[in-house]
Protein backbone atom coordinates (compact mmCIF):
# COMPACT_ATOMS: atom_id res chain seq x y z
CA UNK A 1 0.00 0.00 0.00
CA UNK A 2 1.78 3.11 -1.18
CA UNK A 3 2.63 5.85 1.28
CA UNK A 4 0.67 8.88 2.02
CA UNK A 5 2.52 11.88 0.57
CA UNK A 6 2.29 13.70 4.31
CA UNK A 7 4.36 10.62 4.74
CA UNK A 8 7.12 11.80 2.13
CA UNK A 9 7.53 15.73 3.32
CA UNK A 10 10.22 15.32 6.52
CA UNK A 11 12.41 13.74 3.89
CA UNK A 12 12.09 16.68 1.23
CA UNK A 13 12.42 18.96 3.30
CA UNK A 14 15.88 17.87 4.56
CA UNK A 15 16.92 17.16 1.17
CA UNK A 16 15.93 21.08 0.31
CA UNK A 17 17.83 22.54 3.81
CA UNK A 18 20.75 19.97 2.62
CA UNK A 19 20.48 21.59 -0.62
CA UNK A 20 20.70 25.00 0.18
CA UNK A 21 23.28 24.52 2.58
CA UNK A 22 25.89 23.06 -0.38
CA UNK A 23 24.79 25.91 -2.66
CA UNK A 24 26.02 29.01 -0.10
CA UNK A 25 29.16 27.03 0.24
CA UNK A 26 29.83 25.78 -2.93
CA UNK A 27 29.86 29.18 -4.47
CA UNK A 28 25.86 29.49 -4.48
CA UNK A 29 26.37 27.96 -8.51
CA UNK A 30 26.77 24.91 -7.43
CA UNK A 31 30.27 24.74 -9.27
CA UNK A 32 32.65 24.27 -6.35
CA UNK A 33 34.89 26.24 -3.35
CA UNK A 34 35.09 30.11 -3.68
CA UNK A 35 38.65 31.09 -5.48
CA UNK A 36 40.28 34.03 -4.47
CA UNK A 37 41.24 36.89 -6.61
CA UNK A 38 44.95 37.94 -7.76
CA UNK A 39 45.67 41.21 -6.17
CA UNK A 40 48.56 41.65 -7.03
CA UNK A 41 51.68 40.45 -8.37
CA UNK A 42 55.49 40.34 -6.62
CA UNK A 43 58.81 40.14 -9.04
CA UNK A 44 61.77 39.38 -7.62
CA UNK A 45 64.70 40.87 -7.56
CA UNK A 46 62.76 43.91 -7.95
CA UNK A 47 65.85 45.81 -9.50
CA UNK A 48 68.78 44.23 -11.30
CA UNK A 49 71.99 45.42 -13.00
CA UNK A 50 73.13 43.05 -15.75
CA UNK A 51 76.32 42.41 -17.93
CA UNK A 52 76.01 42.03 -21.57
CA UNK A 53 74.76 38.58 -22.63
CA UNK A 54 74.32 37.81 -19.14
CA UNK A 55 70.64 35.85 -18.03
CA UNK A 56 68.71 36.08 -15.15
CA UNK A 57 65.78 34.03 -13.56
CA UNK A 58 63.22 36.33 -11.97
CA UNK A 59 60.49 35.20 -9.90
CA UNK A 60 56.40 36.40 -9.99
CA UNK A 61 54.21 35.18 -6.93
CA UNK A 62 50.59 36.28 -7.54
CA UNK A 63 48.93 37.15 -4.09
CA UNK A 64 45.20 38.06 -2.60
CA UNK A 65 44.28 40.58 -0.66
CA UNK A 66 45.48 39.08 2.16
CA UNK A 67 48.91 38.84 0.70
CA UNK A 68 48.69 35.25 0.49
CA UNK A 69 50.43 33.65 -2.09
CA UNK A 70 48.19 32.06 -4.48
CA UNK A 71 49.78 29.03 -6.73
CA UNK A 72 49.05 27.51 -9.25
CA UNK A 73 48.23 30.83 -11.38
CA UNK A 74 49.08 31.64 -14.90
CA UNK A 75 51.80 34.55 -15.53
CA UNK A 76 52.65 36.11 -18.72
CA UNK A 77 56.18 38.28 -18.93
CA UNK A 78 56.83 41.07 -21.39
CA UNK A 79 59.57 43.16 -21.51
CA UNK A 80 59.05 47.01 -22.44
CA UNK A 81 62.61 47.36 -24.18
CA UNK A 82 63.20 44.04 -25.70
CA UNK A 83 66.16 45.16 -27.63
CA UNK A 84 67.90 46.10 -24.18
CA UNK A 85 66.63 42.91 -22.66
CA UNK A 86 64.34 39.60 -23.62
CA UNK A 87 61.95 37.91 -21.29
CA UNK A 88 60.82 34.49 -21.46
CA UNK A 89 59.35 32.21 -18.50
CA UNK A 90 60.68 34.62 -16.39
CA UNK A 91 64.11 34.10 -17.76
CA UNK A 92 65.83 37.83 -18.63
CA UNK A 93 68.76 38.20 -21.16
CA UNK A 94 70.80 41.37 -21.37
CA UNK A 95 71.08 42.41 -25.06
CA UNK A 96 72.06 46.01 -25.37
CA UNK A 97 72.95 48.61 -23.02
CA UNK A 98 70.37 50.71 -21.48
CA UNK A 99 66.94 49.83 -19.32
CA UNK A 100 64.19 47.44 -19.64
CA UNK A 101 61.16 47.46 -17.73
CA UNK A 102 60.47 43.38 -17.04
CA UNK A 103 56.44 43.16 -16.55
CA UNK A 104 54.61 39.67 -15.19
CA UNK A 105 50.70 39.94 -15.59
CA UNK A 106 48.33 37.52 -14.03
CA UNK A 107 44.64 37.79 -13.93
CA UNK A 108 44.65 41.43 -14.85
CA UNK A 109 47.08 42.14 -12.34
CA UNK A 110 50.91 42.83 -12.71
CA UNK A 111 54.35 43.64 -11.43
CA UNK A 112 57.55 45.17 -12.51
CA UNK A 113 61.31 44.52 -12.24
CA UNK A 114 63.68 47.19 -13.75
CA UNK A 115 66.96 45.80 -15.80
CA UNK A 116 69.82 47.80 -16.32
CA UNK A 117 73.02 47.23 -18.77
CA UNK A 118 74.90 49.71 -17.88
CA UNK A 119 77.34 51.84 -20.19
CA UNK A 120 81.51 51.65 -20.01
CA UNK A 121 82.34 54.60 -17.73
CA UNK A 122 86.01 53.74 -18.15
CA UNK A 123 88.81 51.90 -19.81
CA UNK A 124 92.15 50.58 -18.00
CA UNK A 125 94.59 49.01 -19.92
CA UNK A 126 97.62 46.75 -18.37
CA UNK A 127 100.24 45.55 -17.10
CA UNK A 128 101.54 49.00 -16.58
CA UNK A 129 105.02 49.98 -17.44
CA UNK A 130 105.18 47.38 -20.28
CA UNK A 131 108.51 46.62 -22.11
CA UNK A 132 109.64 44.21 -24.44
CA UNK A 133 112.18 43.38 -26.97
CA UNK A 134 112.06 43.67 -30.67
CA UNK A 135 110.85 40.71 -32.16
CA UNK A 136 108.54 39.18 -28.90
CA UNK A 137 105.27 39.72 -27.88
CA UNK A 138 103.22 40.78 -24.75
CA UNK A 139 99.71 40.48 -24.41
CA UNK A 140 97.76 43.60 -22.60
CA UNK A 141 94.42 43.45 -21.21
CA UNK A 142 91.97 46.29 -20.98
CA UNK A 143 89.19 46.28 -18.24
CA UNK A 144 86.25 48.19 -18.59
CA UNK A 145 83.97 49.99 -15.61
CA UNK A 146 80.85 51.07 -15.43
CA UNK A 147 80.36 54.98 -13.71
CA UNK A 148 80.11 52.94 -10.52
CA UNK A 149 83.43 50.98 -11.01
CA UNK A 150 81.69 48.07 -11.26
CA UNK A 151 83.65 45.55 -14.19
CA UNK A 152 81.62 44.97 -16.75
CA UNK A 153 82.11 42.13 -19.07
CA UNK A 154 81.15 41.04 -22.71
CA UNK A 155 82.25 44.31 -23.72
CA UNK A 156 83.79 44.99 -27.31
CA UNK A 157 87.23 46.65 -26.98
CA UNK A 158 88.84 48.06 -30.28
CA UNK A 159 93.06 48.02 -30.57
CA UNK A 160 95.26 50.72 -31.92
CA UNK A 161 98.56 51.69 -31.96
CA UNK A 162 99.70 55.06 -32.79
CA UNK A 163 103.71 53.54 -34.26
CA UNK A 164 103.35 50.33 -35.95
CA UNK A 165 106.92 50.68 -36.83
CA UNK A 166 107.44 50.42 -33.22
CA UNK A 167 104.81 48.09 -32.28
CA UNK A 168 101.61 46.73 -33.72
CA UNK A 169 99.01 45.14 -31.48
CA UNK A 170 96.27 42.31 -32.77
CA UNK A 171 92.09 42.40 -32.18
CA UNK A 172 92.78 41.01 -29.05
CA UNK A 173 95.58 43.08 -27.38
CA UNK A 174 98.84 41.47 -28.72
CA UNK A 175 101.30 43.36 -28.98
CA UNK A 176 104.61 42.75 -31.50
CA UNK A 177 107.93 44.18 -30.87
CA UNK A 178 108.95 45.84 -34.17
CA UNK A 179 111.74 48.35 -33.11
CA UNK A 180 113.32 50.07 -30.86
CA UNK A 181 111.25 53.12 -29.01
CA UNK A 182 107.82 53.64 -27.67
CA UNK A 183 104.47 53.40 -28.88
CA UNK A 184 101.17 54.72 -27.71
CA UNK A 185 98.37 51.57 -27.77
CA UNK A 186 94.81 52.49 -27.33
CA UNK A 187 92.03 50.15 -26.19
CA UNK A 188 88.61 51.93 -26.90
CA UNK A 189 84.92 50.46 -25.77
CA UNK A 190 81.71 52.29 -26.35
CA UNK A 191 83.32 55.53 -27.69
CA UNK A 192 85.76 55.30 -24.03
CA UNK A 193 89.29 55.06 -24.60
CA UNK A 194 92.81 54.35 -22.51
CA UNK A 195 96.15 54.61 -23.71
CA UNK A 196 99.31 53.16 -22.73
CA UNK A 197 102.98 53.05 -23.69
CA UNK A 198 104.91 50.65 -24.76
CA UNK A 199 108.68 50.49 -24.42
CA UNK A 200 110.11 48.09 -27.39
CA UNK A 201 113.99 47.57 -26.48
CA UNK A 202 116.62 46.14 -28.45
CA UNK A 203 116.03 42.21 -29.17
CA UNK A 204 118.14 40.14 -26.39
CA UNK A 205 120.73 37.59 -27.22
CA UNK A 206 119.00 34.18 -27.65
CA UNK A 207 118.17 31.84 -25.04
CA UNK A 208 121.24 29.84 -23.69
CA UNK A 209 122.57 28.06 -20.94
CA UNK A 210 126.65 27.32 -19.87
CA UNK A 211 127.49 31.33 -20.77
CA UNK A 212 130.00 33.70 -19.60
CA UNK A 213 128.84 36.43 -16.82
CA UNK A 214 131.82 39.27 -16.50
CA UNK A 215 131.11 43.16 -15.20
CA UNK A 216 134.19 45.02 -17.54
CA UNK A 217 134.82 47.99 -14.74
CA UNK A 218 136.81 49.97 -16.92
CA UNK A 219 133.53 50.13 -19.19
CA UNK A 220 131.14 49.80 -17.09
CA UNK A 221 129.38 46.98 -18.37
CA UNK A 222 128.31 43.66 -17.76
CA UNK A 223 129.26 41.64 -20.43
CA UNK A 224 127.83 37.88 -21.69
CA UNK A 225 129.31 36.09 -23.68
CA UNK A 226 128.98 32.67 -25.75
CA UNK A 227 126.91 29.62 -24.32
CA UNK A 228 125.01 26.91 -26.03
CA UNK A 229 121.41 26.47 -27.57
CA UNK A 230 120.95 22.65 -27.07
CA UNK A 231 122.75 19.71 -25.90
CA UNK A 232 126.09 18.90 -26.34
CA UNK A 233 127.11 15.59 -27.21
CA UNK A 234 123.26 14.35 -27.72
CA UNK A 235 123.01 14.17 -31.41
CA UNK A 236 120.47 17.05 -30.53
CA UNK A 237 122.17 19.48 -33.02
CA UNK A 238 123.41 22.19 -29.95
CA UNK A 239 124.13 25.54 -31.01
CA UNK A 240 127.25 27.23 -29.92
CA UNK A 241 127.50 30.86 -29.52
CA UNK A 242 130.47 33.39 -30.10
CA UNK A 243 128.51 36.42 -29.68
CA UNK A 244 129.37 39.27 -26.90
CA UNK A 245 126.42 41.74 -25.22
CA UNK A 246 126.55 43.87 -22.83
CA UNK A 247 123.71 44.83 -20.69
CA UNK A 248 123.20 48.51 -18.76
CA UNK A 249 120.05 47.89 -17.00
CA UNK A 250 117.44 48.68 -19.00
CA UNK A 251 118.75 47.22 -22.50
CA UNK A 252 121.01 44.70 -24.11
CA UNK A 253 123.83 46.15 -26.79
CA UNK A 254 125.77 43.55 -29.11
CA UNK A 255 128.79 44.27 -29.39
CA UNK A 256 131.03 41.42 -30.85
CA UNK A 257 130.51 38.59 -33.28
CA UNK A 258 133.77 36.34 -33.78
CA UNK A 259 137.22 36.27 -32.21
CA UNK A 260 136.90 33.59 -29.72
CA UNK A 261 135.11 30.42 -31.46
CA UNK A 262 131.70 29.74 -30.79
CA UNK A 263 131.91 27.86 -27.50
CA UNK A 264 130.82 27.24 -23.71
CA UNK A 265 133.15 29.42 -22.16
CA UNK A 266 136.15 27.75 -19.79
CA UNK A 267 137.07 31.14 -18.05
CA UNK A 268 135.73 34.74 -18.65
CA UNK A 269 137.42 36.74 -16.26
CA UNK A 270 137.89 40.72 -15.62
CA UNK A 271 141.76 41.86 -15.16
CA UNK A 272 141.42 45.03 -13.09
CA UNK A 273 145.16 45.47 -13.49
CA UNK A 274 145.34 46.02 -17.30
CA UNK A 275 141.16 47.02 -18.05
CA UNK A 276 140.62 43.71 -20.05
CA UNK A 277 138.28 40.82 -20.25
CA UNK A 278 140.05 37.28 -20.39
CA UNK A 279 138.51 34.63 -21.59
CA UNK A 280 140.36 30.89 -21.89
CA UNK A 281 139.69 27.69 -23.16
CA UNK A 282 136.20 26.19 -23.04
CA UNK A 283 134.58 23.35 -24.99
CA UNK A 284 133.17 24.12 -28.72
CA UNK A 285 131.91 21.81 -31.46
CA UNK A 286 134.46 19.93 -33.78
CA UNK A 287 134.05 19.05 -37.51
CA UNK A 288 132.65 15.91 -36.81
CA UNK A 289 129.82 17.00 -34.87
CA UNK A 290 131.16 16.20 -31.38
CA UNK A 291 132.47 18.74 -29.15
CA UNK A 292 136.09 19.59 -28.37
CA UNK A 293 138.03 20.84 -24.88
CA UNK A 294 139.72 24.36 -25.85
CA UNK A 295 142.85 25.68 -24.96
CA UNK A 296 142.93 29.10 -26.23
CA UNK A 297 143.15 32.85 -24.58
CA UNK A 298 141.90 35.95 -25.65
CA UNK A 299 140.93 39.41 -24.40
CA UNK A 300 138.71 41.51 -24.99
CA UNK A 301 140.00 45.94 -24.40
CA UNK A 302 136.48 47.44 -25.38
CA UNK A 303 136.38 47.03 -28.97
CA UNK A 304 137.45 44.07 -29.93
CA UNK A 305 139.07 40.79 -29.34
CA UNK A 306 142.77 39.49 -29.45
CA UNK A 307 144.29 35.96 -29.25
CA UNK A 308 146.87 35.97 -26.45
CA UNK A 309 149.15 33.01 -25.01
CA UNK A 310 149.21 30.28 -27.30
CA UNK A 311 150.46 27.49 -24.56
CA UNK A 312 149.12 27.82 -21.40
CA UNK A 313 146.57 24.97 -18.95
CA UNK A 314 145.94 22.03 -21.05
CA UNK A 315 142.66 22.17 -22.40
CA UNK A 316 139.57 21.97 -20.33
CA UNK A 317 135.73 23.49 -19.81
CA UNK A 318 133.64 24.21 -16.96
CA UNK A 319 136.57 25.63 -15.03
CA UNK A 320 136.85 27.68 -12.02
CA UNK A 321 138.39 31.19 -11.96
CA UNK A 322 138.47 34.74 -11.01
CA UNK A 323 140.65 37.26 -10.12
CA UNK A 324 143.05 37.87 -7.35
CA UNK A 325 143.06 41.44 -6.54
CA UNK A 326 145.89 41.32 -4.02
CA UNK A 327 148.30 39.55 -6.63
CA UNK A 328 146.83 41.07 -9.77
CA UNK A 329 146.30 37.68 -11.40
CA UNK A 330 143.67 35.80 -13.37
CA UNK A 331 143.37 32.27 -11.75
CA UNK A 332 142.28 29.08 -13.04
CA UNK A 333 141.43 26.52 -11.58
CA UNK A 334 140.40 22.61 -12.09
CA UNK A 335 137.56 22.08 -14.89
CA UNK A 336 136.98 19.31 -16.73
CA UNK A 337 138.67 17.30 -19.90
CA UNK A 338 135.64 16.98 -22.82
CA UNK A 339 135.28 13.33 -21.86
CA UNK A 340 134.29 14.98 -18.08
CA UNK A 341 137.61 13.54 -16.53
CA UNK A 342 138.18 16.26 -13.65
CA UNK A 343 141.07 18.77 -13.68
CA UNK A 344 142.64 19.75 -10.53
CA UNK A 345 145.24 21.86 -11.60
CA UNK A 346 145.99 26.22 -10.62
CA UNK A 347 146.89 28.50 -13.01
CA UNK A 348 147.48 31.99 -13.18
CA UNK A 349 147.86 34.47 -16.16
CA UNK A 350 149.46 37.87 -15.59
CA UNK A 351 148.73 39.42 -18.64
CA UNK A 352 151.56 38.07 -20.93
CA UNK A 353 151.83 34.47 -20.42
CA UNK A 354 150.28 31.27 -18.01
CA UNK A 355 152.02 29.90 -15.33
CA UNK A 356 151.10 26.70 -13.63
CA UNK A 357 151.05 27.81 -9.53
CA UNK A 358 149.62 24.27 -7.82
CA UNK A 359 148.59 20.95 -9.40
CA UNK A 360 146.81 20.06 -6.85
CA UNK A 361 143.94 20.72 -3.71
CA UNK A 362 141.08 20.97 -3.66
CA UNK A 363 141.17 17.45 -4.94
CA UNK A 364 137.05 16.35 -4.81
CA UNK A 365 134.99 16.11 -7.11
CA UNK A 366 133.77 19.82 -7.84
CA UNK A 367 130.44 21.47 -8.21
CA UNK A 368 131.17 24.19 -11.16
CA UNK A 369 131.71 26.94 -8.98
CA UNK A 370 133.38 30.44 -10.25
CA UNK A 371 136.23 32.02 -7.71
CA UNK A 372 135.05 35.00 -6.44
CA UNK A 373 136.72 38.00 -4.09
CA UNK A 374 135.95 37.34 -0.50
CA UNK A 375 136.39 41.41 1.09
CA UNK A 376 137.04 39.82 4.90
CA UNK A 377 139.91 37.78 3.87
CA UNK A 378 141.12 39.82 0.76
CA UNK A 379 141.53 36.82 -1.02
CA UNK A 380 140.04 34.77 -3.81
CA UNK A 381 137.59 31.98 -2.83
CA UNK A 382 135.39 28.81 -3.85
CA UNK A 383 133.34 26.11 -3.18
CA UNK A 384 134.23 22.73 -3.98
CA UNK A 385 131.49 20.16 -3.60
CA UNK A 386 131.29 16.50 -3.22
CA UNK A 387 128.69 15.62 -5.29
CA UNK A 388 128.17 12.35 -4.07
CA UNK A 389 127.35 13.73 0.19
CA UNK A 390 125.86 16.68 -1.17
CA UNK A 391 128.89 18.27 1.19
CA UNK A 392 130.62 21.67 0.36
CA UNK A 393 133.41 23.29 1.88
CA UNK A 394 134.76 27.10 0.84
CA UNK A 395 138.74 27.35 0.47
CA UNK A 396 140.41 30.38 -0.16
CA UNK A 397 143.40 30.79 -3.04
CA UNK A 398 147.22 32.23 -1.22
CA UNK A 399 148.63 32.63 -4.40
CA UNK A 400 150.93 28.88 -4.17
CA UNK A 401 148.43 26.82 -2.74
CA UNK A 402 144.10 26.06 -1.68
CA UNK A 403 143.61 26.56 2.46
CA UNK A 404 139.86 25.69 3.48
CA UNK A 405 138.12 28.27 5.45
CA UNK A 406 135.13 26.17 6.15
CA UNK A 407 131.89 24.21 5.19
CA UNK A 408 129.41 25.89 2.97
CA UNK A 409 125.88 25.23 1.83
CA UNK A 410 124.42 20.87 1.86
CA UNK A 411 124.33 20.83 -1.96
CA UNK A 412 124.36 18.59 -5.27
CA UNK A 413 123.44 21.45 -7.41
CA UNK A 414 126.27 24.25 -9.15
CA UNK A 415 126.08 27.40 -6.87
CA UNK A 416 127.17 30.38 -9.09
CA UNK A 417 128.38 33.48 -7.19
CA UNK A 418 129.23 37.25 -7.33
CA UNK A 419 131.01 39.25 -4.77
CA UNK A 420 129.21 42.60 -3.78
CA UNK A 421 132.20 43.42 -2.39
CA UNK A 422 132.14 44.67 1.06
CA UNK A 423 128.64 43.43 0.99
CA UNK A 424 129.85 39.92 0.71
CA UNK A 425 128.72 36.77 -1.70
CA UNK A 426 125.47 36.30 -2.85
CA UNK A 427 124.79 32.74 -4.53
CA UNK A 428 122.33 31.37 -6.34
CA UNK A 429 121.62 27.62 -6.21
CA UNK A 430 120.80 26.00 -8.93
CA UNK A 431 118.01 23.12 -9.30
CA UNK A 432 115.36 21.35 -11.68
CA UNK A 433 112.09 22.99 -12.83
CA UNK A 434 110.12 21.10 -10.07
CA UNK A 435 111.83 22.56 -7.00
CA UNK A 436 112.21 25.93 -6.17
CA UNK A 437 115.82 27.28 -6.48
CA UNK A 438 117.30 29.14 -3.55
CA UNK A 439 119.23 32.10 -3.06
CA UNK A 440 122.18 32.46 -0.39
CA UNK A 441 124.23 34.67 1.11
CA UNK A 442 128.48 34.83 2.20
CA UNK A 443 128.65 37.24 5.28
CA UNK A 444 132.43 36.55 6.02
CA UNK A 445 132.00 33.93 8.67
CA UNK A 446 128.75 31.98 7.47
CA UNK A 447 126.54 30.55 4.82
CA UNK A 448 122.77 31.55 5.14
CA UNK A 449 119.51 31.16 2.61
CA UNK A 450 117.86 33.99 2.21
CA UNK A 451 114.08 34.70 2.60
CA UNK A 452 113.88 36.00 -0.61
CA UNK A 453 111.92 34.76 -3.01
CA UNK A 454 114.59 33.50 -5.85
CA UNK A 455 114.51 33.92 -10.23
CA UNK A 456 112.81 30.41 -11.03
CA UNK A 457 114.89 27.48 -11.06
CA UNK A 458 117.38 26.36 -13.70
CA UNK A 459 120.45 25.11 -14.64
CA UNK A 460 123.58 26.32 -16.31
CA UNK A 461 122.65 30.45 -15.76
CA UNK A 462 125.79 32.95 -14.38
CA UNK A 463 125.75 35.55 -12.00
CA UNK A 464 128.04 38.95 -11.82
CA UNK A 465 128.48 42.03 -9.80
CA UNK A 466 127.53 44.89 -11.63
CA UNK A 467 129.71 47.63 -9.79
CA UNK A 468 128.43 51.05 -11.10
CA UNK A 469 124.50 49.87 -10.30
CA UNK A 470 125.49 47.66 -7.16
CA UNK A 471 123.14 45.08 -8.52
CA UNK A 472 124.19 41.38 -8.90
CA UNK A 473 122.89 40.28 -12.36
CA UNK A 474 121.60 36.31 -13.29
CA UNK A 475 121.41 35.70 -17.60
CA UNK A 476 119.87 33.21 -18.61
CA UNK A 477 120.02 29.27 -18.29
CA UNK A 478 118.18 26.32 -18.77
CA UNK A 479 114.36 25.18 -17.09
CA UNK A 480 113.44 21.75 -17.94
CA UNK A 481 113.63 22.29 -22.13
CA UNK A 482 113.62 25.77 -22.29
CA UNK A 483 116.30 27.68 -22.77
CA UNK A 484 116.05 31.01 -21.25
CA UNK A 485 117.50 34.53 -21.81
CA UNK A 486 115.62 36.71 -19.22
CA UNK A 487 117.12 39.05 -16.46
CA UNK A 488 116.66 39.36 -13.24
CA UNK A 489 119.11 41.59 -10.40
CA UNK A 490 119.29 41.17 -6.51
CA UNK A 491 119.70 44.71 -4.99
CA UNK A 492 120.51 43.19 -1.45
CA UNK A 493 117.17 42.73 -0.20
CA UNK A 494 114.95 40.94 -3.37
CA UNK A 495 115.22 39.90 -6.85
CA UNK A 496 113.65 41.56 -9.65
CA UNK A 497 113.04 40.64 -13.37
CA UNK A 498 114.23 43.05 -15.66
Amino acid sequence: MPAHPSHRMPFVLASALALAACGAACGGDGSGPTRAEVAAVEVAPAARTMQLAEEVVLSATPRDAAGAALSGRVVEWSSSSPSVATVAAGVVRALAVGSATITARSEGKSGTAEVTVPAVATVQVGPASPRLFVGSQLQLGATVRDASGLVLTGRAVQWRSAAEGVATVSSSGMVQGVGEGSAAITATSEGRSAELTVQVRPAPPAGRWLHGTVYDEARRQLLVFGGSTGFAGTGTGAQFHDDLWAWDGDRWTRLATGGPSPREPGALVYDAARARVVLHGGRGPDAAGGTVALTDSWEWDGSAWTRRALAGPPARAHATAGYDRARHRVVLHGGETVTNQPLYDTWEWDGAAWTQASSAAPSAYRLPSPAVWDETRQALVTLVGDVASNQTQLWRWGGTAWSIVGPGPALSTPLPMASQGASGVVAYEEKPATSPAVTWRWGGQSWSALSAASPPSRFGTALAYDAGRQRVVLFGGLRGTQFLNDVWEWDGAGWVEK
